[in-house]
């Protein structure tokens, strides 16, 4: 887990959590309020996870690196089998 990552998750779910920085709409009952923040953060989220993930990758804070080491050993045997079929 990128923990740079995790603590921009939380900040913007704080952030955008309704009546911390901004209520939308002003005059909505609370499940609409609920509602369009949970959009507003699922757009936000969407926008800043992958230049976030790529702007922290080589930092260090990847607590799963072993895994992607795993991931890319699959990768480059699936080449080299792909190379040998041919």
């Amino acid at each position: 887990m990128n923990l740079v990552l995790f603590a921009v998750f939380v900040a913007l779910f704080v952030a955008l959590t309704p009546s911390v920085l901004l209520r939308l709409p002003t005059n909505g009952s609370k499940i609409t309020v609920a509602v369009v923040h949970g959009i507003i953060f699922a757009l936000v989220w969407t926008i800043i996870y992958k230049p976030v993930m790529s702007m922290t990758r080589g930092w260090g804070l990847n607590f799963m690196e072993g895994m992607e080491d795993m991931e890319d050993k699959k990768k480059k045997e699936g080449m080299k089998e792909g190379k040998k079929n041919k």
